[in-house]
């Protein structure tokens, strides 16, 4: 008889490991099934002992064991691939089964579990890991797409030669379209594409050939597919660093780059980290020999387009008074010679639907959603063959609620509510006025609720000559094809956002916006004046990020600090027993306590405790432990995307 100590492959389990007992000799590195609140999981086996030797453990225990319910023999996961889980689990707070469930494709589960597994273990006829594992130099590539793929091309034949093969990370379905055709060019019967858009049935089929392949393959896919076992892997590449998407957004809410660094020093690979621009965070890095340059990187990016800073303070009436229009007349002009050119232009608009806010100009109180108190946005409503006339409607982009437009303000019955700010919407609506006539599509959540429509919209686009596309940030990924005119119409209202990644964001958005211009790129804006807008004009990023690291090095912000934000929504009633646990908890880093951006949700009151520790000393144990000891309810988030 066998107590084995297992590790859930679940991201519903907030324990590490649990354990059970066998009839049976397993190993560990086995995958079992186990029952577990009355369902049936898969687990990894991380240890085996004899009951004799144990009972005295198992008498005192407050449960009772037990019994397994199946056992998977064979390698399925590489122990380099295991090692990383259980750094990235403790790096960000979880656990070792939270990471590994969230990097294992259900597909994959999905046989592993119902026992159709023979053909997903390694095979032997693979390399195997060396006993002694070298830890792989990590490179940066900071260079145009363009160049950056010539070089992943001359790579992957590279390492092809000395029987190595190739994972390629991308963030995104649509990075991965636009990328993979370039890097598979000529060795398409040994590249294997994976993403959440193919098949269940053809991701098994894929995973199961990759596995068998005698030949180096090369593996384009999200992150979930760093788990395929193949052992001949030497290079990890992850594409577009500084792209969000690499953030996984449910717990335990941890970062795939952080995971590609653990699992390519586990494994012995070379790291290459690639981008356009790179992260503040990588480039100091940088500069402290935690990376080297595969090139030196480029810190010019330069552009053929005409690129133009409009002021939209100075546009004045007849009077001289200074006059507020969505549209310059620098914009209009290159629109009309864009439609006399048979050419297609492409507007961005920082927010969707018409207003992002609606106030009231008596008692100054701001619409705001009655469920979460997230500002209410106008948007147009449909016009139908019942209803023609119909009110507008406000949307919660928070919560999704929708209600009909006010007349009067909620707060104090006044008449005069005023919408602010300038959305998608409102952008199509005024080209509609100013261009009659026009093909105008428009690409943002409101008409594009899937991918299957955004690429219908995009392919329209590029098939209509003269047609005018409006989008929001969620468009630049379909923009494949380069455009005579790109403008900004809206960009300002970012800014207002207190996040310092803010202007990370917004320099990184521009100048991947500003690459898809050939001849004209327009930047409408009121703080012409702001220095990330002369540095991207110059293409100079080095100056950019000298400003940007030494404002975090400021406020310690990242890279200085590493952010832990513990986050609970709560009764307004238990409150103020939460804050004073949390107080209590963590006096010693000095918590910061603070309402989120979005404060309250139906009756749930939500708060944020921020922690700044030093980044040299984290994972710091003592505060790991405290963490771990919180219920549920509260989320931790180490290093997270935002501290709003």
């Amino acid at each position: 008889m066998k107590v084995l100590r297992v590790i859930p492959l679940s991201r519903a389990i907030e324990k590490e490991t649990l354990s059970y007992f066998s009839g049976e000799d397993v190993s560990p590195g086995s995958l079992v099934t186990i029952p577990l609140r009355k369902k049936t999981v898969l687990a990894l086996v991380t240890s085996a002992g004899d009951v004799a030797e144990l009972k005295a453990d198992i008498k005192n225990a407050a449960y009772s064991l037990k019994k397994i319910k199946s056992v998977r023999k064979g390698t399925y996961f590489l122990p380099a691939f295991l090692e990383a889980c259980e750094k990235t689990g403790e790096y960000f707070a979880g656990t070792t089964g939270g990471v590994a469930g969230a990097l294992i494709p259900q597909p994959i589960l999905h046989e592993l579990k119902e026992g159709r597994s023979k053909e997903l273990a390694s095979p032997t006829t693979q390399k195997k890991e060396t006993d002694t594992k070298l830890i792989g130099e990590k490179y940066l590539l900071q260079e145009e797409e363009k160049e950056r793929i010539a070089f992943y091309k001359s790579l992957v034949r590279e390492e092809f030669a000395q029987g190595h093969s190739v994972f390629f990370c991308l963030p995104t379905v649509q990075d991965m379209e636009r990328i993979s055709p370039h890097l598979t060019r000529g060795i398409e019967e040994f590249s294997y594409i994976f993403h959440s858009h193919v098949s269940k049935k053809d991701i098994v089929a894929s995973w199961k050939k990759a596995l068998h392949e005698k030949h180096p393959v090369l593996i384009v896919g999200t992150g979930m597919y760093f788990s395929i076992p193949r052992t001949d892997i030497k290079t990890v590449v992850v594409e577009r660093e500084n792209a969000g998407g690499y953030k996984v957004p449910y717990r335990p809410f941890f970062d795939i780059r952080t995971f590609s660094e653990f699992f390519a020093r586990a494994l012995g690979a070379k790291l290459i980290w690639g981008d356009l621009m790179l992260r503040t965070e990588t480039l100091w890095r940088r500069e402290q020999g935690h990376f080297l340059e595969r090139f030196p990187l480029k810190f010019r990016s330069l552009t053929n387009a005409e690129q133009k800073c409009v002021d939209m303070t100075k546009i004045y009436d007849h009077t001289g008074k200074e006059k507020f229009v969505l549209m310059s007349n620098t914009l209009k002009t290159h629109m009309r010679e864009a439609r006399e050119h048979d050419e297609r232009t492409f507007l961005l608009s920082a927010r969707r639907g018409l207003y992002p806010i609606t106030l009231c100009s008596d008692c100054g109180k701001t619409v705001l959603c009655e469920k979460c108190n997230a500002p209410l946005v106008l948007h147009g409503k449909k016009e139908t063959a019942t209803a023609t006339r119909s009110k507008n409607i406000f949307m919660c982009h928070w919560c999704g609620v929708r209600v009909e437009s006010h007349d009067t303000c909620a707060h104090c019955g006044g008449w005069r509510l005023t919408s602010l700010g300038i959305g998608a919407e409102r952008i199509e609506k005024e080209l509609e006025k100013l261009f009659p006539g026009t093909t105008i599509f428009r690409l943002d959540k409101d008409t594009a609720s899937t991918r299957k429509k955004a690429l219908k919209i995009i392919e329209k686009f590029y098939a209509s000559p003269k047609s005018i596309l409006i989008g929001t940030e969620m468009a630049i990924p379909y923009l494949e094809n380069k455009m005579e005119t790109v403008a900004v119409v809206s960009i300002d209202a970012l800014f207002t956002l207190a996040d310092f990644r803010i202007s990370e964001r917004v320099f990184s958005l521009l100048l991947r916006l500003r690459s898809r211009a050939s001849r004209n790129f327009i930047i409408q804006t009121r703080v012409p004046e702001f220095p990330l807008f002369t540095h991207l004009m110059k293409g100079n990023l080095l100056d950019f990020y000298r400003e940007e690291i030494t404002l975090r090095e400021k406020f310690n912000y990242p890279p200085f600090s590493a952010l832990i934000k513990v986050s609970t929504a709560t009764t307004k009633q238990k409150l103020v027993e939460d804050v004073t646990l949390l107080k209590t908890l963590l006096e010693a880093y000095n918590p910061e306590i603070y309402p989120a951006f979005i404060s309250k949700v139906k009756n749930s009151y939500l708060i944020n405790v921020l922690m700044r520790v030093k980044h040299s000393s984290w994972p710091d144990s003592k505060l790991l432990s405290i963490l771990y000891s919180l219920p549920p309810s509260f989320t931790i988030r180490v290093d997270p995307e935002s501290i709003l």
